[in-house]
């Protein structure tokens, strides 16, 4: 027998687009052509990097843990990381994330081009 436990949802942690309790899986709402590369979870945030490259947080996002302006969000919402880093490494690309309670940190490879 498999026992399911009700997901408490009320902060958008679970990304599909509600704030309900869960009793059975839900699809979270990433885009139709994502295909996971990495994937985090804390207590009230997700980060999904997809093959790509293209990073997305959804849930709470009190402490900034998700690296886009304090909102609650819902859905997967794409994080660009020129927002967040700036021009002081114009070329990064995300390769891993790992999510803590309230926070994330994101592995970068840095492109290093000739000027």
């Amino acid at each position: 027998m498999v026992s399911v436990q009700s997901v408490i949802n009320v902060i958008g942690q679970l990304g599909d687009g509600t704030q309900s309790t869960r009793d059975l899986p839900v699809q979270t709402a990433l885009p139709a052509n994502f295909r996971a590369r990495s994937i985090c979870v804390g207590i009230y945030h997700s980060i999904a990097i997809d093959e790509s490259g293209a990073v997305y947080g959804w849930g709470n996002n009190t402490f900034y843990q998700i690296g886009l302006p304090n909102a609650l969000y819902l859905i997967p919402t794409a994080i660009t990381t020129t927002a967040t880093v700036g021009t002081f490494l114009p070329n990064v690309s995300v390769v891993q994330v790992t999510c803590g309670n309230y926070h994330t940190v994101a592995l970068t490879r840095y492109v290093f081009s000739k000027i």
